[in-house]
């Protein structure tokens, strides 16, 4: 099957990018769910395909060469303004919280020998210390600065 080009999704679908919602052409009618992974997915030609990447093809003319990363970290914000191009490691940062986080921290987490908090953060897909610390206020600072200097656009700094 032909990979799907920009002519033959304007011919199906229309793209508001300000709302970041996909319409069919022939209805008006938006044609769209949200998937179990938060995801909005969108039919073309029978043929699924997530909303993000649909608006990449239909604002530039062809899909990335890597990831569409969702700036504002909400997989169903397919707003224009929301959306960029990103490498698997830049689109890897700018995510929230993992679940088995337990200082409430991207970065900090407790080191039961030394019993400090402990910074750490990839780089180069490589772990880079960054110091343990007593003081969860201090170690939450050095890695946000440490992010900050790292992953500069594609830092989530939110909870």
């Amino acid at each position: 099957m032909a990979e799907l080009t920009q002519a033959t999704l304007k011919e199906a679908l229309r793209y508001e990018p300000e709302a970041g919602i996909f319409y069919k052409v022939t209805t008006g009618k938006e044609c769209s769910y949200t998937n179990k992974r938060g995801y909005v997915i969108v039919s073309v030609k029978s043929k699924q395909h997530q909303a993000h990447r649909l608006a990449f093809l239909y604002m530039n003319g062809c899909f990335p060469r890597g990831y569409v990363d969702h700036k504002n970290t909400c997989k169903s914000d397919n707003r224009w303004v929301n959306l960029r191009e990103a490498t698997n490691q830049q689109n890897q940062r700018n995510r929230g919280l993992s679940v088995s986080n337990n200082s409430g921290h991207k970065g900090v987490s407790w080191n039961k020998d030394l019993n400090k908090w402990r910074v750490r953060i990839m780089i180069d897909n490589k772990s880079k210390s960054f110091g343990c610390f007593e003081d969860l206020e201090l170690a939450a600072l050095v890695a946000y600065e440490a992010q900050e200097t790292h992953f500069k656009d594609f830092n989530y700094t939110g909870k």
